[in-house]
């Protein structure tokens, strides 16, 4: 198979790579995979159509794949902030990015204040320390030229639409129930924050893909709203994750990153 794009998601829901092929531009050969703990789900675009099938394993899978790859989009993780930032366990704090100047930029005066490289050395450690991520990357370097692309992270949903979904988290009603709080009432990171959080997570993406050679893509603009969190109609049905129409609008984005001819620059 000629000029096709593996998509490696570590993180991700299976019907966006059930029904990703149905974005592809025509022509294009396209090839999603969904990297899970130890197998891997696979949809690619046949003569026949779009088939997807099961991989007991994804690195020999992916291996393959990257032979007969000239573009690789690779999708990894995103939730790191979430996981540590979106409930609130402790005294309240800020961070400020660098440059920042103005009223609106500057935090309470009794808050505490996080260090900026506290947070952006965590955002990279996240992606440099990962063994899964650095052998897809090294398999990535691997034989044949191509080019490659690091999807950035998506933003944040706004306070009301976590709030609506956390009983359908097992992760964060056990943080909840570790706090001692009722669900219901679980302090919720300020969105302003957890926006300023993922733009130094989207930093961290954009440094290691220039570590590595790569385009960073970063999360589409016309997906994020005047306040910086995650339009409503891009909201999945969790507290953190966005649905396939912000997958689909990330993927014209990829789209518009390769070549129409499919072939190199």
């Amino acid at each position: 198979m000629g000029n096709s794009h593996v998509f490696a998601l570590l993180k991700g829901y299976e019907e966006r790579v059930r029904t990703g092929a149905a974005a592809a531009p025509p022509g294009l050969e396209v090839c999603f995979m969904l990297v899970r703990e130890r197998d891997a789900l696979i949809a690619k675009t046949t003569p026949a159509g779009f088939v997807v099938e099961e991989a007991a394993s994804w690195e020999e899978p992916l291996a393959d794949l990257l032979e007969e790859a000239d573009h690789v989009a690779l999708q990894w993780d995103g939730n790191q902030m979430n996981a540590r930032a979106l409930i609130s366990g402790g005294e309240d704090f800020d961070v400020i990015l660098p440059g920042a100047d103005g009223e609106a930029d500057r935090p309470v005066d009794s808050l505490e204040i996080v260090p900026y490289a506290v947070v952006e050395e965590f955002s990279r450690a996240s992606l440099a320390h990962n063994p899964e991520l650095a052998r897809i990357m090294e398999l990535c370097r691997s034989g044949r030229p191509r080019r490659l692309a690091i999807l950035g992270p998506p933003p944040p949903l706004p306070t009301a639409a976590v709030r609506e979904r956390l009983a359908h988290e097992e992760f964060f009603v056990q943080r909840a129930t570790q706090l001692g709080v009722p669900l219901e009432e679980v302090p919720i990171v300020r969105d302003d924050l957890r926006c300023r959080l993922w733009q130094i997570l989207s930093d961290g993406y954009r440094a290691f893909a220039a570590d590595h050679g790569a385009v960073f893509l970063e999360s589409p603009s016309a997906a994020v709203d005047e306040s910086g969190v995650l339009k409503e109609e891009f909201w999945g049905g969790d507290a953190t994750h966005a649905n396939i129409h912000y997958g689909a609008c990330y993927l014209t984005r990829v789209f518009e990153w390769i070549p129409e001819e499919g072939q190199g620059d």
